[in-house]
């Protein structure tokens, strides 16, 4: 069973991935109508992951954070697909080499096809 806690911390890491930019954090709990003490508990959980950083800001006179969505990491499968890793020049590939990493047609290619999974 999924516990009221969690399901919670899925929210508003959610929002926040939605909005892509810093809020404070009694906003977060304004418009997501969920207590200010349940989100700074929540938030603090998700700074200890690494998935927030939070910014101590005086806002009218009060202390709060500034909470800053980090953005995921792209998963480290993707390099398994890079094609220096089967080519057959690894060995003589170099900067101003026969066989040069700048002007590789097939690493050019997986490059691209890399920006072009993550725009969508």
């Amino acid at each position: 069973m999924v516990s009221k806690s969690s399901l919670l911390e899925e929210r508003i890491l959610r929002f926040l991935r939605e909005i892509d930019e810093p809020i404070i954090q009694p906003e977060i709990a304004r418009r997501l109508n969920v207590s200010s003490r349940d989100v700074s508990r929540i938030l603090a959980k998700l700074e200890k992951k690494g998935v927030i950083k939070r910014e101590k800001v005086i806002m009218k006179g009060r202390r709060t954070f500034k909470v800053f969505p980090l953005r995921e990491a792209e998963p480290l499968d993707a390099l398994l697909e890079c094609p220096c890793f089967s080519c057959p020049y690894l060995e003589m590939c170099g900067e101003k080499q026969e066989h040069d990493p700048s002007t590789c047609r097939k690493l050019t290619e997986w490059l691209l096809s890399l920006t072009t999974k993550t725009a969508t």
